[in-house]
């Protein structure tokens, strides 16, 4: 009985048909893009044998992030449906030509770079537009904290399993090969998009200044302390806890476990388990009291993981570790996510889940900083600075009494 109980509770959001169309077309999309993360990491790897430009090419991914805030305002101007479809086919685009570079042995690290830059800003576009409709696409709206934790349990099962099946896919046919399933699983993530039908959102006035627009946000974030305090913790986990899996794991793998492209991919599968584990906890956990704590707690486990890694020279003990640190993450991030939702205006919600993932601008600093710690001394020394840093920066907030707020949250 409590097992149906429990099932009824995960599933509550997905009876609604348009989210539904979102969560496949979200499924499709993560999968392809853990596969292109694995397939150019170690490209980056094995050409250059650096781990500053594999640091390089992992904040390239995120580099986009800077225009988060336009990204918003795109948002909340214009029909979501058609933005969101432009911006997948923009994936399958680029990936594209990836393929022909590839096919042709034309692929060389700058293009890895620049396509990855311009890959940057369409990830960070995806993002903000994937947060902003979904709102729009519930029939109830008491389902959002179980659709967001949904979403979040679909993205974390893709980076389960797109770094395995790419990994395999590597060893056994190759880059070209594995860009080709890359791309057309790109192109059904598009497809299947064009099947939602959201609700019409009340679309602003187009000639209202943009930098108006920018500043209200910015005074309105500013007023909101609650706002205030969960987007320092989300800039905080992107500088000194995100660089772990999205650019200092492949060096780590290689260079500390001595593990090839398959080790690689099952310690970033675990990540992601442990990731899928935290967010079936908060789906399951309906009217989840005191979240701000949840998230103070989060973060401060998070750190420590990334910390007894450092510690870890055996692939064995290394598995667990990160498992412990994707539920740590998982649990942070959704109930970041779901706070957000639910004390933001809706008027406001595109641009301020832009400035949101304008502080996800704060990982490609962090990459950059851990690959050139990587470079001057060793991986475990990054990941132990990072840690420190983290919960140091947490004890901080506490005593300038930035975390009352969030304790504050019922």
């Amino acid at each position: 009985m409590k097992g149906l109980v429990a099932t009824e509770r995960i599933m509550s959001s997905f009876k609604a048909r348009n989210f539904r169309y979102l969560l496949f077309s979200d499924v499709l999309n993560g999968v392809a893009e853990q596969m292109e993360f694995v397939v150019l990491a170690w490209f980056v790897l094995m050409q250059t044998n650096s781990p500053f430009l594999v640091g390089v090419y992992g904040s390239l991914r995120y580099g986009g992030t800077l225009f988060s805030p336009f990204y918003g305002i795109i948002a909340d101007r214009y029909n979501r449906k058609k933005v969101l479809l432009l911006v997948r086919s923009g994936f399958a685009f680029l990936a594209a030509y990836l393929l022909v570079l590839s096919l042709t042995d034309g692929l060389v690290i700058w293009q890895v770079f620049l396509i990855t830059g311009l890959f940057g800003c369409v990830r960070g576009f995806d993002g903000v537009m994937r947060d902003t409709i979904l709102p729009d696409l519930l029939a109830d709206p008491a389902t959002l904290s179980n659709a967001v934790g949904l979403n979040r349990m679909a993205r974390d099962a893709t980076q389960m399993v797109g770094p395995i099946v790419a990994g395999l896919m590597l060893s056994k046919i190759g880059t070209s090969d594995t860009y080709v399933v890359i791309v057309v699983i790109y192109i059904f993530a598009v497809l299947i998009s064009n099947l939602i039908n959201p609700e019409l959102h009340k679309i602003m006035d187009p000639s209202t200044s943009v930098l108006g627009d920018i500043s209200l946000t910015i005074e309105y974030i500013s007023k909101e302390r609650v706002v205030l305090s969960i987007l320092l913790i989300c800039i905080l986990v992107n500088v000194t806890a995100f660089p772990t899996n999205h650019g200092l794991l492949p060096v780590f793998a290689r260079d500390v476990l001595g593990s090839g492209s398959t080790g690689l991919g099952i310690l970033l599968a675990m990540f992601s388990t442990g990731a899928l584990i935290g967010s079936i906890g908060v789906a399951i956990s309906s009217g989840l009291k005191n979240p701000g704590k949840y998230l103070i707690f989060g973060t401060l486990a998070w750190h420590f993981a990334i910390f007894l890694l450092s510690q870890s020279r055996s692939y064995g003990l290394s598995i667990p570790l990160l498992l412990a640190a994707g539920v740590a993450q998982s649990i942070t991030m959704v109930i970041l996510t779901i706070l957000l939702l639910r004390v933001v205006v809706p008027e406001l919600r595109g641009r301020v889940l832009g400035v949101r993932h304008l502080a996800v601008y704060g990982l490609l600093i962090g990459i950059l900083l851990s690959g050139a710690m990587a470079d001057a001394w060793e991986v475990p020394v990054a990941l132990f600075v990072n840690s420190l840093i983290g919960i140091g920066i947490v004890a901080l907030m506490q005593v300038a009494g930035l975390l009352k707020h969030l304790f504050a949250l019922k």
